[in-house]
C-alpha cells in the first residue's frame, strides 16, 4: 500500500520516516521549515491523531528543534498564540498508512 503525505508519496512506512528523518537533519534548529520539506511536514501533521488538539489556536510554522523526551531532534508545531508543541513523527507517519483512498481502479 502506498502512503501520501502531503504532496509526497511513499511505498513504505520506512521510507516516510527516512524522508521524515531527511528534514530533520536539513533544517537549523527553531526555524521555520519552508518549501517542499515545509509541505510534507504539513501534511504530516495534519495526519498525526492529534492535530486538532496540537494545532490549538492555529499553527504559525513548524520547526525541527531537541526533543522535550531526549536528545534526539523532533518536528514541533509554533501556534500563533507562540507557545510550542511537539508531534511525533511515527505516530503520524502510522496514521498516514491507514488512511485509505477512494480511487478508482
Amino acid at each position: 500500500m502506498r502512503i501520501h503525505i502531503g504532496p509526497e508519496t511513499f511505498n513504505s512506512q520506512k521510507d516516510a520516516r527516512s524522508r521524515a528523518s531527511q528534514v530533520l537533519h536539513a533544517h537549523r534548529l527553531w526555524q521555520p521549515i519552508t518549501g517542499d520539506d515545509g509541505a510534507f511536514v504539513s501534511g504530516l501533521f495534519a495526519l498525526h491523531p492529534d492535530t486538532v488538539e496540537k494545532s490549538g489556536p492555529g499553527v504559525r510554522c513548524f520547526v525541527v528543534g531537541q526533543s522535550f523526551h531526549g536528545p534526539q531532534l523532533n518536528l514541533f508545531v509554533i501556534r500563533t498564540d507562540g507557545t510550542v508543541d511537539d508531534f511525533s513523527i511515527r505516530r503520524a507517519v502510522a496514521a498516514a498508512a491507514t488512511t485509505r483512498e477512494d480511487t478508482p481502479s
